[in-house]
């Protein structure tokens, strides 16, 4: 069975650091690696030029650009609208919070906060519920 598989493009487009580096070597060579699955990537604003470096079956782009609204909005439309069976993201806060009918990948940055909770570096209790 060929997957359909979208990934969150969004930080490719952004300053290379390391979440965008990571997006940006998975967006270029993940088709040329897995050639039974079909890619789509998604972005909030139009990904122009880089389009030509990361090849895909399909782009989306649009939404909003707060990052939270983007995922909850446009995101569950788009997944549903391309039949996605699974969806990757490099943002581990940005998981939509609606129940989605695909399975999610997310990359897991920063795990100091559970390996070490003696060392308290959340801003308030609010912070350290969202974690």
């Amino acid at each position: 069975m060929k997957l359909r598989i979208a990934i969150d493009g969004r930080v490719a487009l952004q300053t290379r650091t390391g979440f965008g580096t990571i997006a940006h070597n998975v967006l270029r060579r993940i088709a040329s690696v897995d050639r039974e699955s079909e890619y789509f990537f998604y972005f909030d604003r139009n990904p122009g030029s880089a389009k030509l470096e990361y090849p895909a079956q399909g782009y989306a782009f649009g939404g909003s650009s707060e990052e939270i609204v983007w995922c909850n909005t446009f995101l569950p439309r788009q997944l549903k609208r391309d039949r996605i069976d699974v969806y990757i993201t490099f943002l581990d806060k940005e998981i939509p919070h609606l129940p989605l009918s695909v399975k999610v990948v997310s990359m897991i940055h920063d795990l100091a906060r559970i390996t070490f909770p003696e060392e308290d570096s959340f801003r308030n209790l609010i912070h350290k519920l969202y974690y």
